[in-house]
């Protein structure tokens, strides 16, 4: 994959370690990819840096991207979690790159942006046009800075879950900003993890589906081939 913005790479544990850490994951963790999309100024960055850090800064330089390698436990699992927080003025050139390399996508909008929010059907669909599918995407969409007061709000919380609705995906308003709400965003990224790791598995039941009705299949072709047997020429005795 190449992407041509600058981009920021740093590693973390679930205590925030250094830059220059170099600790290793268990063997047995499982690597998992997620992307968060959105217009620029949505709080992706913010977002982020509240999850892996547990602090909260403001501002953010919108021209980089910024690739955080972080180990978790979810659910009692070690995930290697890589988030990719997306240069935000970036609108369609590199969303094919983006959606390839990901596992698992946060579709961001602020609830005092009403063209962030208007754009999420854009990003889905660039999404599932670089995938090549339109079933069922392990998604969430999320509706950032619930914080900010009633008549700062260009979209309501009920457009954003009809949104999610119609889209299938599950919803999420929270606050980057909000000390209260910290466990919220972990909340967030595990929910992203749970998502992919159930689509994992049904995707899983689906192939064993079809290949044992494939089996299933051949099995009745042989035994329906011994049944009628070969077929013998009539012979007469003179």
């Amino acid at each position: 994959m190449s992407l041509t913005r600058t981009r920021r790479s740093t590693t973390f544990s679930s205590s925030p370690l250094p830059e220059n850490s170099h600790s290793s994951p268990p063997p047995s963790s499982l690597s998992f990819r997620v992307v968060l999309l959105g217009s620029p100024g949505v709080g992706k960055t913010a977002l982020m840096v509240r999850y892996v850090t547990r602090r909260f800064i403001g501002e953010y330089d919108p021209t980089l991207e910024y690739l955080c390698r972080y180990h978790a436990a979810v659910d009692g699992e070690d995930v290697v979690m890589e988030i990719l927080d997306t240069a935000g003025h970036d609108k369609h050139g590199h969303r094919n790159a983006y959606a390839l390399w990901g596992d698992a996508f946060l579709f961001v909008y602020s609830v005092a942006d009403r063209r962030s929010f208007e754009e999420i059907s854009n990003i889905k669909r660039d999404v599932e046009n670089a995938l090549k599918t339109t079933s069922s995407l392990p998604v969430i969409l999320v509706a950032n800075k619930n914080d900010l007061r009633k008549e700062m709000r260009t979209v309501t919380e009920s457009e954003g879950r009809k949104l999610a609705e119609d889209m299938g995906y599950p919803y999420c308003e929270i606050s980057a900003k909000d000390g209260r709400q910290i466990w919220n965003v972990a909340e967030l990224f595990h929910n992203a993890f749970r998502e992919w790791k159930h689509k994992r598995a049904d995707e899983k039941h689906e192939r064993a589906q079809r290949k044992a009705h494939g089996a299933t299949a051949h099995v009745k072709r042989a035994m329906n081939k011994l049944m009628r047997g070969p077929r013998m020429g009539r012979t007469t005795s003179l």
